[in-house]
């Protein structure tokens, strides 16, 4: 039986890196010229509220990408490599779902795109080595899980010090 190649540092990096997901589209900030104003952003009490959902996704996508990482770890064969990176899929798209129902003001809207399409590159990843045919061609596969995940990693920091959080350690 083959092993995944993969060193416990890269694995926890492939998949702790970030937290994120799809690309979906966003509502326009700026209304039409005939449209009556947008209503203010939420309240302050509001935006505490959201930014510790914000916070409560983040653990839980984290949580969830170090559990898939240790799976991969012990992968022996594909199958068990695919559902590792199913998993790892799963957290990135349920952390996504969650971001997309957060009631943010307007002034976030550009970091939570950003978020959105640095996690849909990651997603993009994981969906491509989940049709890999090798745990050679997967391992090739998952390198550019490193780098997109650095990516959706530094968005989430960016959304973290909009929301008035710490970054995750």
């Amino acid at each position: 039986m083959r092993r995944l190649l993969l060193t416990p540092a890269a694995a926890c990096l492939l998949l702790v890196a970030a937290c994120g997901g799809t690309a979906p589209t966003l509502p326009t900030a700026t209304p039409p010229a005939s449209a009556s104003p947008s209503p203010p952003g939420p309240t302050a009490v509001a935006l505490q509220a959201e930014a510790q959902t914000f916070a409560a996704l983040n653990t839980t996508a984290n949580a969830a990408l170090t559990a898939a990482s240790a799976q991969l770890q012990a992968a022996t064969t594909l199958d068990q490599a695919k559902a590792a990176v199913a998993r790892a899929l799963s957290a990135y798209l349920a952390f996504d779902t969650g971001v997309q129902h957060l009631v943010l003001p307007t002034s976030m809207s550009a970091d939570v795109t950003t978020q959105l399409h640095a996690d849909a590159q990651v997603e993009a990843d994981y969906q491509n080595a989940g049709s890999d045919t090798s745990l050679s061609q997967m391992q090739s596969t998952l390198s550019t899980v490193v780098q997109d995940s650095n990516t959706a990693g530094a968005a989430t920091i960016v959304l973290r010090r909009d929301l008035g959080l710490p970054p995750t350690s």
